[in-house]
């Protein structure tokens, strides 16, 4: 019997456009980014290296982005679908699908047809597309709704952490995991199960009070009618684009607040308002209760912080002041100028893409950017540190400082005081020399990574099995989890 061997269709190492036949095809992209498209018939597309642009047409097809940040299309038939390495977008079409998200941060759109989603390693989302509500549960690792015909159809999620409904009244729950879910339109109910959870509500189209104290979200619709939606075990909201209310409740909360002159109430626990979805430099103060930032219309848009401890800005040239408690104040990118005020505060530097020296005994913390300029930070009434994940160079004053430099080769000077090197931040194991002057540890690389410690009293090691030595002073230390050895020194 004569068998239908494929069309095989060969890219170069550049950027290629590849069509099919109207038969069975092996198209190659290669290397390059690529643009395949297979047509009809069953066939086999393989993007190669870089950033591809792959669609099945009309058949069975199978897929395969390899590495880059790749788009599939399975159109119609039922087809397979595998992004590869990389931050892909995977949409199944018409049919019932099969997709593989692979490593990296995938998004997957299964569209018509009983689809079989599996996310791979990574951060990974399905995206509902259906024309009826979804009953959506990652602990179950299944999905279901009720066709025209009126008979349930069962979807298997698998490796999958978010999940984006439909328009209309879906059921979204998370697992144990940190699980983001996004309800679209519709009176949807959200369950985040075990973990951090958040509810998004950035696709609304009107403005949203979200109560997590009352378990319950509303918004007045196009007919001005409250829809009420239900969110249980959440802990984080980001809200829309309008004027928006969001209320925590006795846990840390996390509440972003996108466009609009929104309130924040975090309730009572240790909760954090972050601007870093705003598009404007904003003014944070704590201990004024307001945010205020200046619109494309040169208006001033006021926002309201109740009972919030904790800032993050964004990546402007911001202004953070804290109150008369602890607080930690995160300036992302920009030019920032950080007030702690009263309390033992905190600043962190973990979202800058640069290695940053710090000095509170100078006021002022600076980096150098991408076009070569230093830039300068301000640093009033901070008492702690927290790096970047480069060689940062951090350093105290007379106060009793805590620095923590997290990854890279770090320099830690207390300066005068009773000043703490903290290691709560690493990944692996620490041992910590005050003798020495050193802390080493062996990062999730495989690469030795070393800071030197001055100045410093007190050691506070990680989460893991530390080795934590003191000096001829009079050290305090902290082992923290793991099975630690303690050595006081003299």
């Amino acid at each position: 019997m004569e068998r239908n061997l494929p069309t095989i269709i060969n890219g170069t190492a550049g950027d290629d456009i590849l069509e099919g036949t109207l038969g069975i095809d092996k198209i190659l992209g290669f290397g390059g980014n690529d643009v395949l498209r297979g047509n009809q018939g069953h066939d086999f597309l393989f993007g190669g290296v870089g950033n591809d642009n792959l669609s099945g047409g009309l058949g069975d097809d199978f897929l395969l982005g390899e590495a880059g940040n790749d788009l599939l299309n399975g159109d119609d038939g039922s087809d397979n679908l595998n992004g590869g390495a990389g931050n892909d977008q995977l949409f199944g079409g018409n049919g019932s699908d099969t997709l593989f998200g692979g490593e990296g941060t995938d998004q997957l759109y299964g569209g018509a047809g009983v689809d079989y989603f599996d996310g791979g390693a990574g951060r990974d989302t399905v995206h509902f597309q259906e024309n009826f509500a979804i009953t959506a549960d990652l602990s179950q690792n299944r999905a279901t709704y009720i066709n025209d015909a009126g008979e349930e159809v069962v979807e298997t999620l698998i490796n999958i952490e978010n999940l984006r409904g439909t328009a209309f009244d879906d059921t979204l729950i998370g697992d144990d995991g940190n699980n983001w879910l996004w309800g679209n339109d519709g009176a949807d109910y959200f369950d985040g199960g075990e973990g951090r959870d958040i509810v998004v509500f950035n696709n609304e189209k009107f403005a949203i009070t979200a109560d997590l104290s009352q378990n319950r979200a509303t918004h007045i619709n196009d007919a001005g009618v409250e829809v009420v939606e239900t969110l249980i075990n959440i802990e984080n909201l980001i809200g829309s684009a309008f004027d928006d209310i969001l209320i925590g409740d006795d846990g840390n909360n996390w509440l972003w607040g996108n466009d609009g002159a929104d309130y924040f109430d975090g309730g009572t626990g240790r909760d954090t308002v972050f601007f870093s979805n705003e598009k404007f430099a904003i003014t944070a103060d704590l201990s004024q209760n307001r945010a205020t930032y200046i619109n494309d219309a040169g208006v001033e848009v006021v926002e309201t912080l109740i009972n919030v401890e904790d800032l993050v800005g964004t990546a402007f040239n911001d202004v953070l002041i804290g109150d008369d408690g602890n607080n930690w104040l995160r300036g992302n990118t920009g030019q920032d100028y950080f007030d702690g005020g009263a309390g033992i505060d905190t600043v962190g530097f973990g979202l800058e893409q640069f290695a940053i020296t710090a000095d509170l005994s100078q006021n002022r913390a600076t980096y150098i950017d991408d076009a070569g300029v230093e830039v300068v930070e301000t640093l009033i009434n901070i008492e702690r540190l927290i790096g970047t994940a480069f060689n940062d160079t951090l350093i105290g004053d007379d106060g009793n400082n805590l620095l923590r430099g997290e990854a890279g080769d770090d320099f830690l000077d207390g300066g005068d005081g009773i000043d703490t090197a903290s290691f709560l931040g690493s990944q692996v194991g620490v041992t910590a020399n005050l003798n020495q002057g050193t802390a080493t540890s062996v990062n999730q690389a495989g690469e030795l990574e070393v800071d030197t410690l001055v100045n410093i009293e007190s050691l506070t090691g990680s989460n893991f099995d530390d080795h934590l030595i003191g000096d001829a002073a009079n050290n305090t230390l902290w082992g923290l989890q793991g099975d630690d050895l303690l050595t006081g020194g003299a």
